[in-house]
């Protein structure tokens, strides 16, 4: 009997993704299934049971599951992310934390059916994605980001940075917060130095990290 770790907190999803696993596994498969992300629990289970398998929902209550992919890559586990809201940055972190394959929720379930197959069968040539995760990761965004670290931003600044985003000038920043315009122009240049960054690469980390269903 083949087992199958499915970390899920969307009832309909889980049983979505358990009825495709059914007919890959023959119905030779059972599962064992996570609403949440615990380290310690998941540590624990993954030393005690063998998984062919994990399949982890990149959302759990709003908060990046992340850590899952990069246990059970950890311990040996194939696993595929699945979420809903996916923007390309998701999908990179989610490869770059050892997921071998990449399924949007939206996607035809042949295409989980799909990507499940590839990666239990070729694993040396993933990651393998869906096709709607494939055309948002061939997406030509211009930008290589680092997505591994939150920025590191004062209140002050997320207020500046959060600003800027919506198009803002600086002029138009100083007016709405009461600083002068030398003050905005600091904070930007200090979010910079403090990440390491371009102002474009710390909007998207910004982004990705403050990022909710």
């Amino acid at each position: 009997m083949k087992r199958v770790l499915i970390i899920e907190d969307h009832p309909s999803a889980e049983l979505a993704i358990k009825s495709v696993l059914r007919e890959v596994f023959q119905f030779n498969v059972e599962f064992v299934c996570f609403s949440v992300f615990n380290k310690s629990k998941l540590t624990k289970l993954l030393i005690r049971e063998n998984f062919e398998l994990a399949i982890h929902d990149l959302y759990l209550g709003g908060v990046k599951n992340f850590g899952g992919i990069s246990l059970c890559t950890e311990h040996q586990v194939p696993s595929i992310g699945y979420s809903a809201n996916t923007p390309k940055c998701v999908i990179k972190s989610a490869i770059n934390s050892g997921a071998l394959g990449y399924v949007v929720k939206s996607s035809p379930m042949k295409e989980l059916e799909r990507v499940v197959v590839s990666v239990l069968n070729h694993p040396e040539q993933a990651p393998y994605y869906c096709f709607t995760a494939q055309n948002i990761i061939e997406s030509d965004s211009g930008l290589e980001v680092n997505y591994e670290v939150p920025p590191t931003i004062t209140f002050r600044q997320e207020t500046v940075l959060n600003y800027i985003r919506s198009g803002l000038k600086s002029v138009e920043i100083a007016e709405r917060m009461n600083l002068s315009i030398d003050a905005v122009n600091k904070h930007r240049q200090n979010m910079m130095v403090k990440n390491n960054c371009s102002m474009a690469e710390l909007i998207e980390r910004y982004s990705f990290w403050s990022h909710k269903l």
